[in-house]
């Protein structure tokens, strides 16, 4: 009986040591992957505080894209920032919204002028002026607002699918 018992604590032991492996292994794993991401942003990246690479082109847009917020530190606040729009009543809105068919900025000016904006290379203009990404045609959703982006003639001319 006392050699089961002595055998059981010994398997119990290894068990132990086993599982203290496993998570010493994962915590090197993960050390080594911080380490790689951390030496492999791009030259058009941003290295976040937790050493993520984000596209640069999303700093400052009020999403936290990194998960810490470090992105969306020390931004500008007078609206002076690559991708910000100023509205009309003194406010700040990342300028992925101008144009969206949203009052963003609460006065409208956001949705103003439209007409003669022109969307980003990665977005198209709706037929109602609003600026769609271009992933967003003809992808089963009324991303437009008045279906434009869901016409097969659309869909053929814009994206050429």
């Amino acid at each position: 009986m006392a050699a089961r018992f002595v055998l059981a604590l010994m398997l119990v032991s290894a068990v132990v040591a086993l599982s203290d492996a496993a998570s010493a292994s994962k915590k090197l794993l993960h050390h080594l992957k911080q380490h790689k991401r951390q030496t492999e942003c791009g030259d058009t990246q941003f290295r976040c505080k937790n050493n993520a690479c984000i596209q640069y082109e999303w700093t400052c847009d009020t999403d936290d894209d990194c998960g810490d917020g470090s992105d969306e530190l020390q931004c500008p606040t007078d609206c002076s920032g690559n991708h910000q729009f100023h509205c009309t009543n003194g406010g700040c809105q990342p300028s992925e919204y101008h144009c969206d068919g949203d009052n963003d900025c609460g006065d409208g000016s956001d949705e103003a002028d439209c007409a003669t904006s022109e969307c980003d290379g990665a977005e198209v203009k709706c037929s109602n002026n609003i600026c769609i990404e271009r992933s967003y045609m003809c992808d089963g959703d009324d991303d437009c607002g008045n279906g434009w982006d869901e016409v097969q003639a659309n869909c053929n001319t814009v994206s050429g699918k």
